[in-house]
C-alpha cells in the first residue's frame, strides 16, 4: 500500500521545491483543456477529478487510434 497516490505524484519546481500534480496538471498532461475536469461553478472537490482524469484516455493516444482506425476503414 502506497498510501494516498497524490502524494507520491510530485513535481520539482523551479527554485527547487516540491509541489504535488494538480487536477489542471493532469488535465493538461491528458491533452484536455484546463479545467475541463471542474464544475461549472468551479468547485468540485480533487478526488473525483482525479479519479475522472484516473479512468480517462490521453486525448492524443485517442486521437491517435482513431485516425489509423479510419485510414483502415477508408482503403
Amino acid at each position: 500500500d502506497v498510501g494516498d497516490v497524490r502524494a507520491t505524484q510530485v513535481i520539482v519546481t523551479e527554485d527547487g521545491r516540491p509541489r504535488r500534480l494538480t487536477p489542471q496538471d493532469w488535465e493538461v498532461c491528458f491533452g484536455f483543456p484546463p479545467q475541463h475536469t471542474n464544475v461549472p461553478e468551479g468547485k468540485a472537490p480533487e478526488n473525483p477529478r482525479y479519479k475522472a482524469l484516473g479512468n480517462s484516455w490521453a486525448v492524443p493516444c485517442s486521437r491517435w487510434i482513431g485516425e489509423r482506425i479510419q485510414l483502415i476503414e477508408n482503403e
